[in-house]
C-alpha cells in the first residue's frame, strides 16, 4: 500500500499477492488485488480482485473475479464465479449522494449445474442512508420458457415485503435433481408473498400449481406414467400456524386431498390433519 500525489487529495495504491489461504472452511489457492483511490470529494477508484480454486468444506466454487472502477456519482461493479458447482455473472451500476445509492442490476446470469437463469430486465435498487431503507424495483428472470418475477416493489430493510410469481417453469429442468427412475413433465406456476416487519414474526402465503403433467417412474422392464390434471399446494404461515393443503387429481390417481396444520411453528409444532382418498 503506498500513497501519492497532493496531501489534501492523496491517491492511494494497493497491490496484495497471496497463496493457500484458508479461514475456517473455507480456502483458495490464489488471491490478488489491485487498485487505487483518490481521496477528494468525488471518489475515483477503480479496484481489481482475483481469487482463484476456492473451496467450501468438500464444495468447489471456483474462479472468482471482482471489478469495481467509477466514482461516487458514477460507478460499476462487476462480479464473475466460474469453474464450480454454481456460476454467476453480474454487473451492477449506481450512484451516491448526501442521502441515498442509486443503482441498478443491469446483468445477471445465475447457473447451478444444467439450470440458468437471466435477467430479462434492469432492477432497480434504492438504499437510503438515514433512516436506513432497501428497496428493489420489479423486474423479472428467465429459464428456458419460465419467468420468475418480483412484482411491484420490493421492500428488504428495515421491513421486509417481497411478492414473487413464477410462471411457465419447465418440470423438465428438474431432472438432474430427481432420481434416475423418475421424470416430470408439465409446467409449474406458484405465487409467493412474504412480509415481516422489523423484530416482528414472518407471514407468509404460498400457492404452487401444476395441471396437465405426467410423472413417469422407470425400471428396466417398464415404464409406468401417471397422468395428473391438477397438483396445487397452498400454504400459509404466520406465527401462530402453518397451514397446508394439497390436492392430486388425475384419471389413473383418483382424487387425494390432504390437511395439514401445525400449530407453533417456530415452537412445539404440533401436527394435525386429514386426507380424503377417492377413486
Amino acid at each position: 500500500v503506498n500513497a501519492s500525489g497532493d496531501q489534501a487529495q492523496p491517491t492511494v495504491r494497493l497491490q496484495l499477492a497471496g497463496n493457500d489461504l484458508s479461514f475456517q472452511d473455507m480456502a483458495l489457492a490464489r488471491l490478488t488485488a489491485e487498485g487505487s483511490v483518490t481521496l477528494s470529494d468525488s471518489l475515483p477508484m477503480d479496484l481489481s480482485v482475483q481469487a482463484s480454486r476456492i473451496r467450501s468444506g468438500e464444495t468447489w466454487l471456483g474462479n472468482l473475479a471482482v471489478d469495481l472502477e467509477g466514482d461516487k456519482a458514477r460507478h460499476g461493479l462487476a462480479i464473475n464465479l466460474s469453474g464450480g458447482q454454481f456460476e454467476v455473472d453480474t454487473r451492477l451500476t449506481g450512484g451516491l449522494d448526501d442521502t441515498r445509492w442509486l443503482g441498478a442490476l443491469t446483468r445477471g446470469e445465475l447457473a447451478f449445474e444444467d439450470m440458468t437463469w437471466r435477467l430479462a430486465d434492469d432492477a432497480g435498487i434504492r438504499y437510503q442512508l438515514e433512516p436506513a431503507r432497501l428497496t428493489l424495483e420489479e423486474h423479472c428472470w428467465a429459464h428456458e420458457g419460465g419467468r420468475l418475477c418480483f412484482e411491484g416493489q420490493q421492500r428488504l430493510l428495515p421491513d421486509r415485503e417481497v411478492s414473487l410469481v413464477l410462471s411457465d417453469f419447465p418440470l423438465a429442468s428438474l431432472e438432474p435433481w430427481l432420481p434416475e427412475d423418475l421424470a416430470w413433465q408439465g409446467s409449474l406456476n406458484a405465487e409467493v408473498d412474504f412480509s415481516q416487519a422489523a423484530g416482528g414474526q414472518p407471514v407468509a402465503n404460498l400457492a404452487i400449481g401444476s395441471r396437465n403433467g405426467v410423472i413417469s417412474i422407470s425400471n428396466p422392464e417398464q415404464t409406468l406414467d401417471f397422468d395428473y390434471s391438477q397438483l396445487e399446494l397452498t400454504s400459509q404461515l404466520d406465527a401462530a400456524q402453518a397451514r397446508n393443503r394439497l390436492i392430486l387429481t388425475g384419471e389413473t390417481l383418483g382424487e387425494l386431498e390432504i390437511l395439514a396444520n401445525v400449530s407453533d411453528p417456530a415452537g412445539e409444532q404440533r401436527l394435525s390433519g386429514s386426507f380424503d382418498l377417492q377413486g
